[in-house]
């Protein structure tokens, strides 16, 4: 049996980047953390900006539709 996706999960290209992203949820941003080793693809949303787990501003902007507290992976 194939299940649907996930619908809180959403993604698009932007800029030559793919952008996934959920809403806050708790857990997500420590495992991707984890599985990314890390890495400057786990980011998170606040105050309208796009921050890297050390809180580096990405200086980069959003695509529609993503809400503050998302959980972003950027690749």
């Amino acid at each position: 049996m194939i299940t649907a996706p996930d619908s809180r999960i959403k993604s698009v290209i932007l800029s030559n980047r793919l952008w996934v992203w959920v809403p806050a949820t708790d857990g997500v941003f420590t495992a991707l953390r984890s599985q990314s080793v890390t890495s400057a693809l786990a980011l998170t949303v606040s105050d309208g900006r796009l921050y890297m787990a050390d809180g580096t501003d990405m200086n980069l902007s959003l695509p529609s539709g993503m809400t503050e507290g998302s959980v972003v992976y950027l690749n």
